[in-house]
């Protein structure tokens, strides 16, 4: 694999996201001719997005199937750095995840960047949950294939591939932590802590919203088109995304991550 140039199929998988226009400028740039870009922007549940993702990826039939969550924006080598990752997988490992500057986390997490091995997808589309079954289907199906003997590697790098969660809708970062509340229950004590201080930003006073109200439901759907979102908050509009706000929120997060890394190993 080494000596063979190795080509990919890109999938961004959409959801009427603030930052996908954006995105999809980033990898069209990146990538090499022989690789493939799709985006899917139906509005579909999660389960369902997963499906259309993976048919794609075998009917396009590249070797890899990367996709990509419509909320992040990449660093100008990711395509060239995944591509470089991609020889470190076992024979039977499924693929691989890489970590993202969380805005409202504010330091690195696995989020919406999958890689797969094309040839495993056609297993792991028998294992998609039914719609509202698992309220983390893609992690579901990693376990499952983990369990037959294909696992997933989110150790594969420390390189952090981008920044997620900036410049979304108000609509999106309130369901996001609707959502959250129930994926991620252990963080939320945490998260309203940070939320509150953040006082003056209007995206952390309506993700602290979205926790609240999530909490106080006792099922939640993975389809955002089919949910309750308040009136008010449907129509406001996005936080401002251009080249120099992105760069400047890329440089002041890679310096945070680097104190951050500093500070672990200083406890090791």
């Amino acid at each position: 694999m080494k000596n063979r140039k190795i080509v990919i199929t890109i999938i961004i998988r959409a959801s009427g996201e603030a930052t996908v226009r954006n995105l999809w400028k980033q990898l069209k740039i990146q990538k090499d001719k022989e690789d493939v870009l799709r985006i899917l922007d139906s509005e579909i549940s999660f389960e369902e997005k997963i499906k259309e993702g993976y048919l794609l990826g075998l009917t396009l039939d590249n070797p890899f199937t990367l996709f990509i969550d419509g909320d992040i924006l990449v660093r100008s080598n990711f395509i060239k750095k995944v591509k470089a990752l991609i020889p470190l997988l076992q024979e039977n490992e499924l693929g691989f995840g890489l970590k993202l500057l969380d805005r409202f986390y504010g330091r690195p997490k696995f989020r919406g960047i999958h890689l797969y091995k094309t040839s495993f997808l056609k297993k792991a589309l028998e294992l998609i949950p039914f719609e509202g079954k698992k309220i983390r289907p893609e992690s579901f199906i990693k376990d499952e294939m983990s369990k037959i003997g294909y696992k997933w590697n989110n150790e594969i790098s420390d390189y952090i591939a981008g920044i997620h969660d900036f410049y979304q809708y108000p609509r999106d970062i309130y369901y996001k932590f609707v959502i959250r509340s129930k994926r991620s229950p252990d963080d939320i004590g945490i998260l309203k802590k940070r939320f509150l201080k953040e006082k003056n930003s209007y995206d952390f006073q309506i993700a602290l919203r979205g926790l609240i109200d999530g909490e106080s439901k006792n099922k939640i759907s993975n389809d955002k088109f089919n949910f309750d979102i308040p009136k008010e908050l449907k129509f406001l509009p996005k936080s401002l995304v251009n080249k120099k706000s992105f760069e400047i929120d890329l440089i002041i997060f890679i310096n945070r991550i680097k104190s951050f890394y500093k500070s672990l190993m200083k406890t090791e």
